[in-house]
């Protein structure tokens, strides 16, 4: 069985071949050398992955706990990061832990999110209003956007 590359893998090869001369020829190393320490920096950065992981499902069960013997039913964390995806499941797994927050809620806010656990009885109130203070930001940004395409 023979495999014939085409033009244009032959020159990204030849790109490829070209970059890592020049690393070597820099860096004064060889080419075994580069696998060598790719693999290293894969392993660190696998490492602090999930060390950051592992920090934050800290941090959000110690919010939850907060929340479960703070006095009150409803409770409103703002947050800094912009990235609200560790809170999507983060919460459920951390108000499990808490029995006191069966008969709680808790939103957690952030620049371009809002996730939480609440209440039946108030969820449906809570998304009317929620959504009507994001129409003027749901407004503006489809603005933005069809300004964009044009």
């Amino acid at each position: 069985c023979t495999f014939v590359a085409g033009k244009l893998a032959i020159k990204a090869a030849c790109e490829d071949m070209r970059l890592i001369h020049d690393v070597c020829t820099v860096y004064g190393c060889q080419q075994s050398d580069i696998m060598m320490n790719c693999n290293k920096f894969f392993a660190a950065k696998n490492s602090l992955t999930s060390q950051n992981k592992a920090l934050t499902d800290q941090v959000i069960s110690l919010l939850v706990k907060c929340c479960a013997y703070q006095p009150g039913d409803k409770h409103l964390v703002i947050r800094s990061e912009e990235n609200g995806t560790s809170f999507i499941k983060g919460i459920d797994e951390a108000c499990k832990q808490f029995p006191e927050m069966a008969n709680k809620s808790i939103l957690v806010q952030g620049p371009t999110y809002i996730v939480g656990m609440v209440q039946q009885d108030i969820a449906d109130k809570l998304a009317k209003e929620i959504n009507a203070a994001f129409e003027p930001l749901n407004a503006q940004s489809k603005k933005e956007y069809d300004e964009q395409v044009k």
